[in-house]
């Protein structure tokens, strides 16, 4: 929108994209609200905003997010039981599972959500641009999250 328009214009626009976008915003809401992230995690704000970037139709960015936290706390972790992380997520993640500070199950579901990060980092153009793909990769991602959370925490 240009510079001058009428603030009452403006939120008459953002109203009606709301409105129009309410009933898939609440369909996704019910999709995921059974992913519920552990309250004492310590990324856990960031994980609650995964929700609401899936829930808001955001999905590169809640793809991005999910994958930064699994990188965080995978690297926390290491940190927490005094060692230097490496910068690789796999090499940190076998690491927290031979010294059973993390579960297999729980370092699964961090590789997992991991897959295909730089092509989402970096925004590959390989990357399909069907909104459908990329909603099922967000919402499995955020269960992944979740699933990996309850585990640790």
């Amino acid at each position: 929108m240009p510079a001058n328009v009428p603030k009452e214009q403006i939120e008459q626009s953002i109203k009606q994209e709301f409105e129009k976008s309410l009933p898939d915003r609440v369909a996704r809401h019910l999709q995921i609200s059974s992913c519920a992230f552990a309250a004492s995690a310590q990324f856990s704000t960031a994980s609650l905003e995964c929700s609401l970037l899936f829930r808001d139709g955001y999905f590169y960015a809640c793809i991005a997010l999910t994958q930064a936290i699994a990188d965080s706390l995978a690297r926390s972790l290491c940190h927490k039981n005094g060692w230097e992380p490496s910068r690789n997520l796999q090499t940190n993640v076998e690491k927290l599972c031979v010294r059973d500070v993390i579960s297999d199950k729980a370092g699964k579901a961090l590789v997992k959500i991991w897959e295909k990060r730089n092509d989402y980092y970096n925004l590959n153009p390989n990357l399909a641009p069907d909104r459908r793909a990329l909603e099922d990769l967000a919402r499995e991602k955020i269960r992944l999250l979740a699933e990996a959370e309850k585990e640790i925490y």
